[in-house]
């Protein structure tokens, strides 16, 4: 049986699976958690600056180093607002003056 753990806010988290757990020279039945990725999609006013495969938790703090790493944003007040939409897999964001950064990375698959 597969279950799946959700957050409001990100898409999936983790996955049950069945599996077996060898001890002690015996074979058991056992559940393990494992993690699942999503493609999160970063726009700033609609456009696509980047879609990160990532375990879709702690988005905010991902998505705010993703643009300061790749230059989009200088500091991080250059990020005005960031709204996430884990259902949809969209994190929105407002830069600074409409600041592209270097530009490096738009549209990219990370």
């Amino acid at each position: 049986m597969n279950e799946k753990k959700k957050d409001e806010n990100a898409c999936i988290q983790a996955v049950s699976l069945e599996a077996a757990d060898w001890r002690d020279g015996k074979v058991e039945p056992a559940a393990v958690q494992v993690p699942h990725e999503a493609a999160i999609r970063v726009e700033d006013g609609g456009e696509l600056l980047a879609t990160l495969h990532c375990s879709p938790g702690n988005l905010d703090d991902l998505v705010r180093g993703f643009l300061l790493g790749e230059g989009f944003a200088g500091a991080a007040d250059d990020i005005h607002s960031l709204d996430i939409d884990g259902k949809a897999g969209v994190v929105s964001v407002e830069l600074a003056g409409g600041a592209k950064g270097s530009g490096k990375g738009q549209g990219v698959v990370i």
